[in-house]
């Protein structure tokens, strides 16, 4: 996974931070990571409830075995139901939010900054790792929401200033893309 492999490389993006993972499926791997790079407590949500429940078991299974390393470092880790359209206030806000190939259809780009806007702390930053434009629907969509000049912002969604990069072919050779270009989307709330 991209984006567990850039939070093991730059661990300074989560360690000591609140962290909240959107999409997370039933694996949690980013999750995972963001515990393993050093964040302080980091939330795998998901809207899928069988997802959800496959989730909380494989983060007990691996979390387990990644503790076997002797560290001491604690980090709370857990898992909640989250729906996009409406976001949970109860959830409270992070300073960090996580996703990997969370847009792939064209409704998604707007939901997930629905809930960057409801969750996001100021001054905290989002990261987004996605398959591009040509590979998923939505992208397009994101990346027009993202744009200062963008007519489909709101007032309150100009507070998310993003930019967004395409990973070079090289970067990713290790990794098994299956031949999908992909595309970080970095995403910050601002103070005021």
């Amino acid at each position: 996974c991209i984006l567990a492999r850039l939070l093991l490389s730059v661990p300074e993006l989560v360690a000591g931070r609140k962290v909240l993972e959107i999409g997370a499926g039933f694996h949690g791997i980013v999750a995972l990571a963001a515990q393993q790079a050093g964040a302080c407590s980091v939330l795998a949500t998901d809207v899928d409830r069988n997802a959800l429940h496959l989730l909380k078991m494989n983060m007990a299974k691996l979390s387990s075995r990644l503790g076997e390393d002797g560290r001491k470092h604690i980090c709370e880790l857990s898992s909640s139901l989250l729906d996009w359209s409406k976001p949970d206030p109860s959830l409270g806000s992070f300073e960090v939010i996580l996703g990997t190939d969370v847009v792939h259809e064209t409704w998604m780009g707007a939901a997930i900054l629905n809930v960057l806007k409801a969750h996001l702390a100021p001054g905290g930053l989002a990261v987004i790792v996605n398959a591009g434009s040509k590979h998923r629907y939505g992208i397009d969509e994101l990346q027009d929401l993202l744009r200062p000049e963008s007519s489909g912002r709101s007032a309150e969604s100009r507070s998310l200033e993003g930019t967004w990069f395409c990973f070079e072919e090289a970067t990713l050779e290790s990794l098994d893309t299956q031949g999908l270009s992909h595309d970080c989307y970095l995403i910050r709330r601002s103070v005021c």
